[in-house]
């Protein structure tokens, strides 16, 4: 029964965790944040790992370089010479 117990725990502390990241972020639109969170609340495991999933992916997309920042095109400042 602790079993039980525990399992159901883990499901639930996964879920608020996703939820707590999904909402954390600013890349997603309310709707986008609604919709995933229904998702996470109507089916626990596959809606967490669905929406981790797709936070830890959109990390991984590199971000796109400021061309206001002052970098040239090799890095460096100042840019080539």
């Amino acid at each position: 029964m602790k079993l039980i117990y525990l399992i159901a725990l883990s499901l639930l502390a996964y879920s608020v965790y996703a939820l707590y990241i999904l909402w954390g972020r600013d890349e997603y639109s309310k709707e986008q944040k609604m919709n995933q969170s229904l998702l996470v609340i109507f089916l626990p495991l596959i809606g967490s790992i669905i929406v981790h999933g797709m936070v830890r992916e959109f990390d991984r997309i590199p971000k796109p370089r400021n061309p206001g920042d002052g970098q040239g095109v090799d890095g460096m400042p100042g840019g080539m010479q």
